[in-house]
């Protein structure tokens, strides 16, 4: 409740998501009734590590607001140090594999999306939030100001250093077919 309205919605579905490892006897204690072993073992349980990390900062955050309340003291989440997360960095396909890439999705009623995408280095969100507005051909142009989410809708990018202006590829424009139905 403290979250909504503040965070992206986004957020909010991973609070939720975190939430369902928590078994159903913990959450129907009361916060000061639970011990850390309980704790340990929630944590423990979770087996992705992002997961794993969510849900630690949901039950840090938990803890912290029950103790803005005075309902406990102490934090027992900092008695646990927070689960590592190593992050993966995508790896750029090289000229065979993008050759490939499009070879196989020529059959895909999407293709030219999917190869834009590659083309201009886009994440999936941020290819579905492109609007014509966003697209400067007489400056060869593409920003990248907002994304499309599973709900349906436009909403802020992955983060702010995500909006962006990028060069719009020759290439890329075979690729949009409003563009090659007005050449």
């Amino acid at each position: 409740l403290y979250k909504i309205g503040k965070v992206k919605d986004t957020t909010i579905k991973c609070y939720n998501s975190a939430w369902s490892y928590i078994p159903i006897k913990t959450k129907n204690k009361e916060i000061k009734d639970i011990e850390l072993k309980e704790l340990i073992e929630t944590l423990n349980n979770c087996k992705a590590e992002r997961q794993k990390q969510n849900l630690y900062d949901l039950l840090n955050m938990l803890y912290k607001k029950a103790i803005d309340n005075d309902i406990i003291e102490k934090n027992l989440i900092s008695r646990i140090d927070k689960p590592k997360h190593v992050k993966n960095h995508g790896i750029a396909l090289d000229n065979n594999q993008q050759k490939i890439l499009i070879d196989y999705s020529k059959e895909d009623k999407n293709a030219n999306l999917l190869i834009f995408a590659m083309m201009q280095g886009l994440r999936r969100g941020e290819i579905l939030g492109i609007t014509w507005e966003d697209i400067d051909f007489n400056k060869n142009t593409l920003s990248i100001n907002k994304a499309w989410s599973g709900d349906n809708k436009f909403t802020t990018t992955k983060n702010k250093q995500s909006i962006r202006t990028i060069p719009l590829f020759e290439e890329s424009k075979k690729y949009l077919p409003a563009y090659t139905e007005t050449k």
